[in-house]
């Protein structure tokens, strides 16, 4: 049987419709996954959530919100949903109690790591005055930067490579992972990735979009890896 995969999603306030890029799912059943989109629900309903997938995916999507993130001053913080933040965030940690599979893309890893504990900068140019725009101009299916991956984190394993060149669309990043190791970073110092993987735990975040790039030779590896997890 195929592993079910919750993939969270964002919400159009002036439609009031609920929204996600099809090539999310596309990935998901490309790699052998079913696709779930789950609404924002009640904190009550995170574990009848988890009772029925095999797994989740927290995707990408506006900023996580001040208040939320802690920032105590924000400035550069836009497209936030605080009921979105609130019921990832939850559900997030009811996956590491759990031992639920995890992947995070972009926000999702920025998500996984506050869940984790960890502390997320409210704009890259706030961590240092070297630090590159992460937000690309062109399409997303062309890799832009270079990343350097640790050689004993779990996505070198994934991967076997220690550097790999990826797209980029965010401008807040990951400072400190919690619980979660930064196991990838860009020649600027963010962070591109953040995992967790000990006994039947998974938790994988990367900083890029890997349902952008089908064809790189590196996406569907990372998503493949997570739907074999997802099977145990």
């Amino acid at each position: 049987m195929k592993p079910v995969i919750a993939l969270s999603c964002a919400y159009n306030q002036d439609a009031e419709a609920y929204s996600l890029k099809k090539n999310y799912c596309e990935i998901i059943e490309k790699c052998g996954g079913i696709p779930f989109i789950v609404p924002y629900l009640s904190e009550a309903n995170s574990d009848e959530i988890l009772n029925t997938v095999s797994g989740v995916l927290f995707t990408g999507g506006g900023d996580i919100a001040p208040n939320i993130a802690g920032f105590e001053h924000a400035v550069y913080s836009q497209n936030c949903n605080g009921e979105r933040d609130l019921f990832e965030l939850n559900l997030c940690k009811k996956c590491y109690e759990k031992n639920v599979p995890v992947l995070g893309i972009c926000r999702g890893m920025q998500l996984m790591s506050v869940a984790a504990g960890g502390q997320i900068a409210e704009d890259i140019s706030l961590i240092s005055a070297h630090a590159k725009s992460h937000r690309q101009t062109v399409a997303g299916n062309i890799p832009t930067h270079k990343i350097h991956i640790q050689k004993d984190s779990l996505l070198y394993k994934i991967l076997e490579k220690d550097t790999v060149y990826v797209n980029s669309f965010h401008h807040q990043c990951v400072t400190d992972g919690g619980f979660l190791r930064l196991s990838a970073f860009a020649k600027d110092g963010v962070a591109e990735a953040a995992e967790f993987e000990k006994y039947n735990s998974f938790a994988l975040g990367v900083q890029w979009h890997p349902e952008r790039c089908l064809s790189d030779g590196v996406s569907e590896k990372i998503i493949k890896y997570f739907i074999e997890k997802c099977k145990k």
